[in-house]
């Protein structure tokens, strides 16, 4: 594991821009979440849920009906 000092020796080797997004990251490692039990439940609350079909490894948008057998 990193220590403060090695830390702050590797933040004088990257540029302004990578420090500004290391900050952003830090602010938002900070913040208390309130999220609900039901927020991070995937089976409940899946964004991606029936958005691909798995047929016989073959992935495809479920908009696109596939064969896999071609």
């Amino acid at each position: 594991m990193i220590n403060r000092e090695q830390f702050k020796a590797e933040l004088d080797s990257v540029d302004d821009l990578t420090i500004d997004i290391l900050h952003s990251v830090m602010v938002a490692l900070k913040q208390k979440t309130t999220a609900s039990t039901n927020h991070l439940d995937w089976s409940i609350n899946n964004p991606l849920k029936n958005s691909i079909v798995h047929e016989n490894d073959v992935l495809s948008p479920s908009s696109e009906a596939w064969d896999a057998e071609q």
